[in-house]
């Protein structure tokens, strides 16, 4: 049995004097004939002749897989909007728990024991956690189960950006971080939130479009760009 978790990523194979047989943490497989094929030079994880062999020498192997932090890097979060995400294991025995070796979530962010990160971020930065991940298994030699642990960020954006009509990314939704309920407007601006924006014919559907003042639940309205402008009816 061999396992690294380095590049070209976490992998585990098994082998005997006849077949080399691999498994990547991508799904990719491969097969090797030991035999005529001593230097591994092609797979042949592709031939359907060797179907039944792969899935016997896979069965053999799980029991004995290494364990694992599959997942090498989380989306951003945006302060102010809920974030759901679940880290995943590779190898081992299941069920994981979970916990935080090191370091601490974004406020308004935690860690369930299953691999949840889960909340609504209060603030925005770059916060870096070290993860720390257990097996169900027993080990006879020291009576404890298998871990990994590996260093990730999470990076928390003041605001989201979403492309207009012609694909760049310069309207800007901001969230503010008190709990009125209100958006802040200097008296120049106006700023327009999405919520599930979608473009047909270069019509853009908008949650609402926020004069100074104005509470930020209203009713959804139509709007059509022009310039990089928000039109109203009647404007276009």
């Amino acid at each position: 049995m061999q396992s690294w978790d380095d590049s070209p990523g976490p992998w585990a194979a098994i082998r005997s004097l006849d077949w080399k047989y691999v498994e990547l943490l991508t799904g990719e497989k491969e097969l090797y004939d030991m035999k005529n094929d001593p230097f591994e030079t092609e797979s042949l994880h592709d031939d359907p002749a060797y179907t039944s062999l792969m899935a016997s020498l896979s069965d053999e192997m799980a029991p004995m897989k290494g364990l694992c932090i599959a997942t090498a890097q989380l989306d951003d979060a945006v302060m102010g909007r809920q974030y759901f995400r679940s880290i995943q294991a590779w190898g081992g025995t299941p069920p994981y728990t979970w916990t935080i070796e090191e370091g601490s979530l974004p406020p308004g962010l935690e860690l369930d024991p299953d691999g949840m990160i889960s909340g609504t971020p209060r603030s925005p930065g770059d916060h870096e956690i070290r993860l720390l991940v257990e097996d169900s298994s027993v080990s006879p030699l020291t009576g404890h189960s298998m871990s990994h642990s590996t260093t990730i960020t999470i990076h928390v954006a003041r605001s989201a950006t979403f492309p207009n009509d012609t694909g760049s990314l310069d309207q800007q939704a901001t969230l503010d971080s008190s709990d009125t309920g209100q958006d802040t407007h200097s008296a120049q601006q106006v700023r327009t939130r999405y919520w599930g924006c979608s473009r047909t014919g270069g019509v853009s559907t908008l949650a609402f479009l926020l004069p100074l003042g104005l509470n930020r639940r209203r009713t959804p309205m139509n709007m059509r760009t022009r310039g990089g402008m928000e039109l109203p009816p009647g404007k276009r």
